[in-house]
């Protein structure tokens, strides 16, 4: 038996020596309790480490001592796996009596854990885990320091540019129009951006372009004054005018400044106000300089 137990750890040593574990930061911690790792079970500065004594392993379910050889929390399992989950290893019937150790290979996780499982490297050890980065999780769930997919409770947590909803603890696309930064889907709708299609969903004073989607700051001139009179037929947008055609009813175009203006020189005037000021361009009442 003795020759058996060694050789596994000597099988389980050389497994974990040729993996190239991922350099990431340690797990933090505020107290013991955050460490739930057979491995690093202690808090120390901020960080979850090995412990050095039973105290050290005491808050975690069924341990019964600090294996002080390779410095970990000695849960005995008698064959039953779930006793392990909460540390994310396994019972390793091969040891007598068995105990939870980490893992040596996808398989052992996934016939555990569930399909998707895997053997996960971080931190110097190996874990049973499902991701190790949010791109791993679906429906909007996010990974977390124990490497599972869970509801975000941040936005923080989410891929950036997602938002966390929390009340679905969901990230998503947008939870408000300014979330919304294609100006082809402007408004935010069920947490997805989306085309604009009323004249009520684009913030003031934009308005609706409903044959493009886009929220524009004019559809015509009337949303237009000076010195930018003109709404551009392309980019819906304020413009100086360059004839009169373009102005609205009556008013002039001056292609010096690009303003709409009742009038741009006396032709354009009446005898009871038979003036064009060549300054602002009012009429005004007056007489005709001789």
């Amino acid at each position: 038996m003795i020759n058996k137990n060694l050789s596994m750890k000597v099988l389980q040593l050389s497994v974990f020596v040729s993996m190239c574990f991922t350099a990431l930061a340690a797990f933090s911690c505020s107290t013991n309790e955050d460490c739930q790792f057979h491995v690093y079970s202690r808090c120390s500065s901020g960080s979850c480490t090995s412990c050095t004594t039973y105290s050290h392993c005491s808050h975690i379910s069924g341990a019964d001592y600090c294996y002080t050889i390779d410095w970990f929390c000695h849960i005995p399992c008698s064959g039953n796996h779930n006793i392990c989950k909460n540390t994310l290893t396994y019972c390793n019937t091969n040891m007598s009596p068995p105990y939870c150790r980490m893992c040596i290979n996808d398989g052992v996780c996934s016939d555990l854990y569930g399909p998707g499982a895997k053997c996960i490297s971080a931190h110097g050890a190996a874990f049973c885990g499902l991701c190790t980065s949010n791109s791993e999780c679906s429906d909007g769930k996010v990974c977390n320091s124990r490497f599972q997919c869970v509801p975000c409770t941040a936005t923080n947590q989410c891929t950036s540019p997602l938002k966390c909803n929390t009340a679905t603890g969901k990230c998503v696309e947008c939870l408000s129009n300014s979330h919304c930064t294609n100006p082809a889907s402007p408004i935010c709708s069920s947490n997805i951006c989306v085309p604009c299609t009323g004249p009520s969903q684009c913030p003031s004073p934009f308005k609706c372009n409903t044959a493009s989607g886009r929220c524009v700051s004019c559809l015509d001139n009337s949303h237009c004054s000076n010195p930018t009179p003109v709404c551009s037929t392309t980019s819906y947008t304020f413009i100086s005018c360059t004839a009169t055609t373009q102005c609205s009813g009556s008013l002039k175009c001056s292609t010096a400044t690009g303003r709409c203006e009742v009038c741009v020189d006396n032709s354009h005037c009446s005898n009871s106000n038979p003036v064009c000021s060549t300054s602002t361009y009012p009429i005004q009442r007056g007489h005709w300089k001789s």
